[in-house]
């Protein structure tokens, strides 16, 4: 009788399928090889220049934490369009939804920050009442566990695919 595979050995099979899978990816499409650079260098400078600004004095009658916030949403929206760019390619392709995942996840963040800054902005006075503003903290709760939750559930049906395509169980 055969010897079961544990889940360890399970999770490397496949992972060693998703870096092949990804490899043969990049090799056809040269110009889209440096994308996940692109979008890591693009999440850290936005995080790292919104958190600078934040900090930032630069005039008595700037809002800091406004512009903090329109950076950063800004950032995160260049990312979450890197990622479609990449995802519809690798999902038309390879039926690979991992990037897909990402974009949804990085869509959480945008919209969080759109509201928190409709709040601090007094743009909209109706949306600026305490009770509107108090309600972004569990937007922001919700977001933090869309942006994790929504990759890894799909890492997991992809996993889940794979286990189910091989027959292993």
């Amino acid at each position: 009788m055969p010897r079961r595979k544990s889940f360890r050995e399970k999770w490397r099979a496949y992972a060693f399928y998703r870096d092949t899978r990804r490899y043969e990816f990049d090799l056809r499409h040269a110009r889209l090889r440096w994308s996940p650079v692109l979008i890591a260098i693009a999440m850290v400078g936005t995080t790292g220049l919104a958190l600078v600004l934040n900090a930032a004095v630069l005039s008595p009658g700037v809002n800091t934490y406004l512009l903090a916030l329109l950076v950063a949403d800004t950032g995160m929206a260049l990312v979450e369009g890197m990622a479609v760019l990449i995802g519809r390619r690798l999902w038309k392709e390879d039926r690979d939804a991992r990037y897909l995942g990402i974009a949804v996840g990085f869509a959480a963040m945008p919209a969080w920050g759109g509201l928190e800054a409709l709040c601090v902005s007094y743009f909209v006075p109706a949306l600026s009442t305490h009770a509107v503003c108090q309600a972004t903290g569990g937007v922001l709760v919700f977001a933090f566990a869309w942006l994790i939750g929504v990759p890894v559930l799909v890492t997991l049906l992809d996993y889940r695919g794979y286990r189910g395509a091989k027959g292993t169980g």
